[in-house]
């Protein structure tokens, strides 16, 4: 079972194979892949400071996301989940995960950052999102940060 844990510094490298490896995976060419390998990196020192959650099983890293922003406000910044475990739960995990810490420092509005292409899950798609308005999910009441079920948008903080 994938559990989530808080990132640390000495595990960037084995974080951003997976944001590759998951970009790759979304059928992007090898010069676009090779134009932003160094926009995917992730660096020791933005671990921490990103709030980077980690889900991993027996040791290997499955995935992870970073919290953005300022209390009050944040946003659920990147994602990325290793291809082989799309399906999983893996990426119903994380932004739940990473919801529930943003609780703690006194977040109460989240935003979903999304890539080029990416849409909200529609209306009963069995994860637990619905639609609300063009661009906006609305998680689980178990990812509400205030308890309210925050809404979740694409864009920024």
């Amino acid at each position: 079972m994938p559990y989530v844990r808080d990132g640390r510094p000495g595990e960037a490298a084995a974080l951003t194979a997976p944001a590759l490896r998951s970009t790759a995976h979304r059928g992007y060419g090898e010069a676009l892949m090779e134009a932003c390998r160094e926009e995917l990196a992730v660096r020791p020192q933005d671990v921490p400071a990103r709030r980077t959650a980690v889900a991993e099983r027996g040791g290997g890293v499955l995935g992870f996301t970073v919290l953005d922003g300022e209390p009050p406000r944040g946003a659920l910044g990147t994602m990325f989940v290793e291809p082989d475990t799309i399906g999983g739960g893996v990426g119903r995990l994380l932004p739940e995960h990473t919801a529930e810490r943003a609780r703690r420092p006194g977040f109460v509005v989240l935003h979903r950052r999304r890539g080029p292409g990416r849409r909200a899950p529609a209306r009963g798609d069995g994860r637990g999102a619905r639609r609300d308005g063009p661009l906006g999910v609305r998680p689980r009441p178990s990812a509400a940060v205030d308890g309210t079920r925050p809404h979740l948008t694409a864009g920024g903080v």
